[in-house]
């Protein structure tokens, strides 16, 4: 009786278990990460302005789910696999990590006059225009398929119609429009990295 043989596994197919693994786990961290700014804007009223230690915590958390799913776009190569793609993903892990640098300032030295403060202040509106950008790049390259396609967009556009709801709204009005709005958009980015091992990739 000839013994059976497990089958073979090529290295190309362990990487693709890997890989798969891997954007479970930070679909999974962003999914956890998504409410967070909405907390933290609660814990400050909704109201523009600092938000305190209970609001920089909340904060840093989101920033931490945000980043995880970056890194899935990443892997998965949802922004198309030239360097282009690469690069601003790249740029954009940078910019999330300066908000998440800040959001530690906002903790422990609040108002800081520290030219690095300054950085990473800047870096919560640039990342959010940088993953505008990204968003845009996912749904015209196609990478992503059915809805998940356009879930980046759903939180890429939080900061356009975040100003619109702002003139619109009024402070507390914007302020809880915008909560609700990242709540919701970056579930659904994470959610799609999440389940990128079900999309259809171009090869």
């Amino acid at each position: 009786m000839v013994a059976n043989t497990p089958p073979f596994s090529t290295p190309a197919a362990k990487v693709e278990q890997r890989s798969m693994s891997i954007h479970r786990i930070l679909g999974t961290l962003g999914i956890i990460g998504s409410p967070f700014l909405c907390l933290s804007f609660a814990s400050n009223g909704f109201r523009a302005g600092d938000s305190g230690k209970l609001g920089a915590a909340l904060g840093l958390v989101f920033t931490m789910g945000w980043l995880a799913n970056i890194a899935g776009l990443l892997a998965l190569g949802a922004a198309g696999r030239r360097l282009l793609a690469r690069i601003l993903l790249g740029i954009q892990m940078v910019t999330v990590t300066f908000a998440s640098i800040f959001q530690i300032f906002e903790f422990v030295s609040p108002g800081n006059s520290s030219a690095l403060y300054t950085i990473t202040d800047i870096s919560w509106p640039l990342s959010m225009l940088l993953l505008f950008i990204t968003s845009i790049t996912v749904a015209v390259v196609g990478i992503f398929r059915g809805w998940p396609r356009f879930a980046p967009l759903v939180a890429g556009l939080w900061l356009p119609l975040g100003i619109v709801s702002q003139i619109a709204l009024g402070e507390v009005g914007g302020g809880i429009f915008a909560g609700i709005h990242s709540m919701i958009g970056w579930f659904l980015l994470g959610y799609a990295v999440y389940t990128g091992g079900k999309i259809t990739a171009r090869r």
